[in-house]
């Protein structure tokens, strides 16, 4: 599958399925594979591309995430806030803090809880820093739900 998706695969729903099971059967020789389609590719191949990745745990592939956390499209920056934390790269840790004002709860989310559960104190400390000093109520907000659990309403 890895060979086949290095020479391309003209069917996107089979190039789609070939991503997925890479990612899962956690095969880490298909990165640089995974990552061209990260970088190039439709929505739904850039998303996939992003959550294989975190499933691989390409910390090399870090940089290119990171990238992903300004796509265009917000199933791509949330699959790759997920991705970042899954591998614990902690080269990450402030652009997920930065994350939090994303307009899209998924994205602010997946920042979020990779950051409170996979980035350690470091990651902790970060969203402490979101709640103190931020102007963004969602922002502290979802830091604060990562951090203590408790989901907060905001009133008018």
């Amino acid at each position: 599958m890895a060979r086949a998706l290095v020479r391309g695969i003209h069917d996107t729903r089979l190039e789609l399925a070939v991503v997925d099971a890479l990612g899962l059967a956690r095969y880490a020789e298909a990165r640089e594979a995974l990552e061209r389609r990260l970088i190039a590719g439709d929505l739904n191949l850039r998303a996939a591309a992003a959550r294989a990745l975190g499933q691989i745990q390409a910390i090399e592939c870090a940089t290119a995430l990171i990238a992903a956390l300004r796509d265009e499209s917000w199933q791509v920056r949330a699959q790759a806030a997920r991705a970042l934390g899954r591998m614990r790269a902690p080269l990450a840790i402030h652009a997920l803090a930065a994350r939090l004002t994303d307009p899209s709860w998924w994205v602010r989310h997946h920042s979020a809880y990779a950051s409170c559960n996979e980035m350690g104190e470091d990651g902790q400390a970060a969203l402490r820093q979101v709640i103190a000093s931020s102007s963004d109520p969602y922002a502290r907000d979802m830091a604060h739900e990562a951090l203590t659990g408790e989901v907060r309403r905001l009133t008018a």
